[in-house]
């Protein structure tokens, strides 16, 4: 089982009911331990986190 990612789903899990209360629908960037922030279109989250991180592994998802 592929093991890429796993971090970034663990801090998306445990702040999601946190994330759900205040941000259903948007998406979310995070890479490692970090939230890059909440973009309002996919499209706009991955811009934001290629600015940020360049062409790597992130994890990009919505809020639901």
């Amino acid at each position: 089982m592929s093991r890429i990612l796993d971090r970034e789903r663990t801090h998306y899990e445990a702040h999601s009911s946190e994330l759900l209360r205040e941000h259903r629908g948007e998406f979310v960037v995070i890479k490692d331990d970090h939230v890059l922030g909440i973009y309002p279109t996919r499209r706009e989250a991955r811009e934001a986190g290629l600015r940020a991180f360049g062409n790597v592994y992130m994890l990009i998802r919505e809020i639901s």
